[in-house]
């Protein structure tokens, strides 16, 4: 949600990012080696920043202060790693919208990508350290523009989204329920319901947080909501009959957004494949022994955020070298924004469950 200057300077940055060359392999691994003291620094930085300041701090902006330097250095760590500068402009952009609708000042956004440059130059040497921070120079000089403009646009939602939304947030389960069982009986098939109303109500529950419109635990409880109404849609749609695919689906190690890997596992159930569904902060080793044990024809992994794509990409590998003739899938919004790199060592990167289960029957199957 955001404004046309909004977008236009995020457009900018985006395009200035890009001309940035990729750090060279060395420099990134030095930089990996070096994210356990530099997420120190910074964090004692900022500890000293919050205690120096003549502006008190609420414990909540404390918080959240420190949980953002962290996931900035995970997402720089993605971004050297695979050259993903344009995402780099994203993420400060989330990171600025989340700092401003919680009351934090400009300063403190400028801080942030301040305090990461100057730790980068105090623990690498400094041809490394110039390669490395002359983007955050790049985005901090646009900090204050970016700022600036932040805004929110109103929702553009289609009207059974709206609905939808509206009752699982005000905690009428049973009527959102209704209102997605009445599309069902008018003929809408699941997969449809599942793309066009559950995955964009999840994903304006998302955008309500980052502008603070919605706490935390509205934003759990809504989602847990919509996983209801799920089970309900699915319970009440005959399986077809049972085929011999099997499919394992897990979040990547670390990313907890399993909702969206949850509905396609329940949509393949439907459509007669016989699946296991892991869920959420499985470690990787845990994930290739079910792997091993299953042998499935495909393996779904739902990456939504970039700092795990590290992560992503090294289950990957081993995937590929522990079950080679399984297919593997990528969901998530940070799949799609990083597609280019995950096209390199993954089978395919699907949006929706249309998508995921035409792309998984035609890889698994391809003389259907």
């Amino acid at each position: 949600m955001s404004g046309p200057e909004d977008n236009s300077l995020l457009s900018l940055l985006k395009k200035e990012l890009s001309t940035f060359p990729p750090p060279s392999a060395e420099v990134w691994r030095r930089f990996q080696q070096a994210l356990p003291r530099l997420l120190a620094v910074t964090e004692e930085r900022l500890s000293l920043e919050i205690r120096n300041t003549s502006k008190e701090s609420t414990r909540k902006q404390k918080a959240l202060l420190k949980e953002l330097y962290g996931k900035f250095g995970r997402v720089l760590l993605a971004v050297y790693a695979f050259h993903l500068y344009q995402n780099l402009a994203e993420e400060i952009h989330w990171i600025l919208s989340v700092m401003k609708s919680r009351g934090l000042d400009k300063s403190s956004a400028e801080k942030l990508v301040e305090t990461w440059t100057i730790a980068i130059h105090g623990l690498i040497k400094p041809s490394d350290a110039d390669e490395l921070a002359r983007p955050l120079s790049l985005a901090r000089a646009r900090v204050p523009e970016l700022w600036n403009v932040l805004s929110s646009s109103e929702d553009e939602s289609p009207a059974d989204v709206k609905k939808f939304l509206d009752l699982a947030l005000r905690a009428r389960r049973r009527d959102a329920a209704d209102h997605v069982l009445s599309l069902s009986k008018r003929g809408c098939p699941p997969e449809k319901i599942c793309d066009d109303v559950f995955f964009p109500a999840l994903k304006q529950i998302g955008l309500l947080w980052q502008h603070n419109n919605v706490s935390a635990a509205d934003e759990h409880a809504a989602t847990d909501i919509i996983r209801y109404v799920m089970f309900r849609l699915f319970d009440g749609i005959q399986r077809e009959p049972r085929l011999s695919f099997k499919a394992v689906l897990s979040c990547v190690p670390g990313d907890e957004h399993e909702i969206g890997a949850e509905m396609m596992a329940g949509f393949l159930d439907l459509k007669g494949w016989s699946v296991l569904f892991l869920g959420r902060s499985s470690p990787a080793e845990d994930i290739l022994k079910t792997i091993s044990g299953m042998h499935p024809d495909a393996i779904f992994l739902v990456l939504s955020l970039i700092e795990y794509l590290p992560e992503a990409y090294g289950l990957i590998l081993s995937i590929r070298k522990n079950a080679p003739r399984s297919r593997i899938i990528l969901a998530g919004a940070a799949a799609a924004a990083a597609q280019n790199v995950l096209d390199r060592i993954s089978d395919a990167v699907i949006i929706g469950l249309e998508d995921g289960y035409s792309t998984a029957t035609r890889l698994v199957n391809p003389d259907a």
